[in-house]
């Protein structure tokens, strides 16, 4: 598999930072972080383990003790967390003054994270090997339509070829979201797959359209990463509001950040989000007559437009602060 290439040399040149996020799709930086702010985020992935023994009390390394994992869930709910993310810990990481200006001078202005996108991944390693070693293989963009963003995804332990970690596949970036699926086979050969060794203190960034995958975890320990998502400055942040009104037509909303007070209309492209029964706390595609089922008056959203239309409304619970 290819190795990513480190960004460090482009650091403090806005030209050459652009120039590389256009050819390759990302950044990827070796020990930047601070070390402080990555030992506190370290510490709670870690109490996590240990309150569910899975990780025996002299371990260093989280390795894993065999015991079930049942406990911290399984699929896409074992990385919401939500112990975690009621102790604000992915925000109270980036509000860490060096992490905060470091990925703020490196974006060029001030940061806009975005809520209810975090993910705090322990993943147990596996006796199994999926078939399809990118199995897992998306788009972020897929789900976050009208949102110029980069994902930002953090290593918090040493993470080899036999831990696994996140894969990117090269050259994705340049033909867009593929609309109707997570992924399109078509520009995903086995060559343009690439990887790196991380380390505590790297951070692996890249735009919504680069492809990428989970790799599985066939070490004896846990893999522990944060991935979030900030808004690139200058572009317009998604609507954290209220809907004060909803029928299959569209909604009314209050921004909870401004106060401002809207009303957007669905159309055939829309991308409507609703939590369904028994998927926890992942939102589902919906129809516009389910949505005023699944987000009532009242409902927490986070929202993008185009003029009136709706481009995007899906919950969020976890609204930001106000400006």
């Amino acid at each position: 598999m290819q190795q990513l290439e480190a960004s460090n040399h482009a650091l403090g040149d806005p030209e050459a930072l652009d120039r590389i996020l256009k050819e390759k799709g990302y950044w990827f930086f070796r020990n930047v972080l601070d070390e402080d702010a990555v030992t506190a985020l370290q510490n709670e992935y870690e109490s996590v383990l240990r309150d569910h023994d899975l990780i025996d009390a002299d371990s260093t390394d989280y390795i894993w003790n065999g015991n079930s994992t049942e406990a911290i869930g399984d699929g896409l709910n074992v990385m919401l967390f939500p112990q975690l993310r009621e102790r604000r810990v992915w925000q109270n990481f980036v509000a860490h003054p060096a992490v905060n200006a470091f990925i703020e001078e490196l974006l060029g202005g001030p940061l806009d994270w975005l809520t209810s996108s975090d993910f705090y991944r322990m993943v147990a390693p596996t006796q199994e090997l999926p078939e399809d070693p990118y199995q897992g293989r998306h788009q972020d963009g897929h789900g976050l339509p009208g949102v110029d963003f980069m994902t930002c995804w953090i290593p918090l332990n040493d993470i080899d070829a036999d831990v696994g970690g996140v894969t990117l596949c090269l050259g994705t970036h340049k033909h867009g979201i593929f609309h109707g699926n997570w992924f399109n086979p078509d520009y995903a050969p086995e060559a343009a797959w690439a990887r790196a060794d991380y380390s505590r203190g790297d951070i692996l960034m890249f735009v919504p359209t680069t492809m990428h995958s989970g790799l599985a975890n066939r070490s004896d320990r846990f893999r522990l990463s944060l991935d979030i998502r900030v808004v690139r400055p200058r572009s317009a942040p998604p609507i954290y509001g209220t809907i004060t009104a909803i029928d299959s037509s569209g909604y009314s909303i209050r921004d909870d950040r401004t106060g401002e007070s809207f009303t957007l209309e669905f159309t055939e492209t829309s991308h409507l989000r609703g939590r369904k029964p028994g998927r926890g706390e992942i939102p589902a595609i919906v129809g516009p007559d389910e949505i005023a089922k699944l987000l009532p008056a009242g409902s927490k959203v986070m929202a993008t437009r185009d003029g009136r239309r709706a481009v995007l409304l899906r919950p969020n619970e976890y609204p930001p602060d106000k400006r």
